[in-house]
């Protein structure tokens, strides 16, 4: 319990930070220093593990946490800078599509060179990769995001600008629909976990093979990945993201009527290539209205809400799982994600910028 607070809780407070730092001294040197601070710390958790005291790897997990919340942003907002506007939406769907196929592979991989090679071993390996993305983000330019005297401005603002950033941002459309947005997957995203592990033995055979469930969703990412990186798709407003989120939430709530372990695998892609497709347009489409600054700041308040309903889902499985099973709690989980998601979305008015995508 103690190793799972230290890697959720910190998640709270690093993507705000790294957002602000953003458009303090640019995203490649807050992305170099978070992947710094994670190659240090997961070589020393490396160190502690091997000499078997895992206990003393807490504080490093910590660390480790809150800098890599605090990269998200601004690796957003690198992408932001480095890339034409018309190339945008391929170069987010590329970025989703590595990272499901990480999510997808790297369990297995781990699980099977764990009993090979020892835990120590992996997260020296996982240093080394840290080290080497560094190395590989090093070659890319720097983004220039403001002048010296407006950085110096913003570090006298202190936490004045970080309220300020927070109800500035919330006071535009897109903005609020994708905080409804983020919330809603991340109380689905959550609770799902332990539901899943509970149906496929309450239902599929076997907890063992929710493995089929985690893997549908990896596949069902990517495909929504080559999608959105292939297809020239025009946006023409927030609804469209809405829909797509209505979509994911339908597709959770009808995993309590599959019957068999693949009909439920074909909810879990659906549900998946939704998330994805919503999350890589509403990337997209703040990226296409802010400066790199503001893409920073933007995505560290819409990554810190997705986190806030991360914990949500989690305590919702919780509290409900053991008291009304596990299709009950997902229903209830989609419900509080709808009323997220209706909340926001009802309301939207053509006059909701219109963008042009791809």
């Amino acid at each position: 319990a103690a190793y799972v607070l230290a890697r959720f809780a910190p998640r709270l407070f690093g993507p705000i930070g790294g957002g602000l730092a953003t458009g303090r001294v640019g995203p490649r040197r807050v992305i170099l220093w978070c992947l710094a601070a994670q190659t240090l710390a997961a070589g020393a958790i490396a160190v502690i593990l091997g000499l078997g005291h895992s206990w003393a790897a807490l504080p490093f997990v910590v660390g480790s946490q809150v800098a890599g919340s605090a990269v998200r942003p601004s690796v957003e907002a690198m992408v932001s800078g480095v890339s034409k506007a018309d190339q945008l939406q391929q170069v987010n769907a590329r970025l989703r599509i590595g990272s499901e196929t990480a999510l997808l592979i790297a369990p297995a991989v781990g699980a099977l060179a764990l009993h090979v090679v020892g835990a120590w071993v992996l997260v020296l390996v996982d240093a080394a990769t840290f080290a080497v993305a560094g190395a590989v983000i090093a070659t890319l330019p720097s983004v220039h995001v403001q002048s010296l005297e407006a950085a110096a401005s913003h570090r006298r603002a202190g936490v004045r600008q970080v309220w300020m950033s927070v109800t500035g941002q919330l006071a535009r459309r897109d903005i609020r629909v994708g905080s409804a947005a983020y919330l809603a997957g991340g109380i689905l995203s959550s609770s799902s976990l332990a539901c899943f592990v509970l149906a496929s033995a309450d239902r599929f055979g076997g907890a063992a093979n929710s493995g089929y469930l985690f893997a549908a969703g990896g596949i069902g990412g990517i495909l929504a990945g080559v999608v959105a990186a292939r297809a020239r798709l025009r946006f023409k407003s927030v609804r469209l993201i809405v829909a797509a989120s209505l979509i994911e939430i339908a597709a959770m709530a009808s995993f309590v009527l599959a019957r068999t372990i693949w009909v439920a695998a074909a909810v879990v892609v659906i549900y998946s290539a939704a998330s994805i497709l919503w999350g890589t347009s509403l990337v997209t489409l703040i990226q296409l209205r802010r400066t790199v600054a503001q893409v920073g700041a933007a995505m560290g308040m819409l990554i810190t809400i997705l986190n806030i309903g991360l914990l949500l889902g989690a305590l919702l499985a919780l509290a409900l799982a053991p008291r009304i099973g596990w299709a009950d709690t997902l229903l209830a989980a989609s419900a509080l994600a709808a009323v997220c998601v209706l909340g926001m979305g009802f309301g939207l008015s053509p006059a909701d910028e219109d963008y042009a995508a791809l």
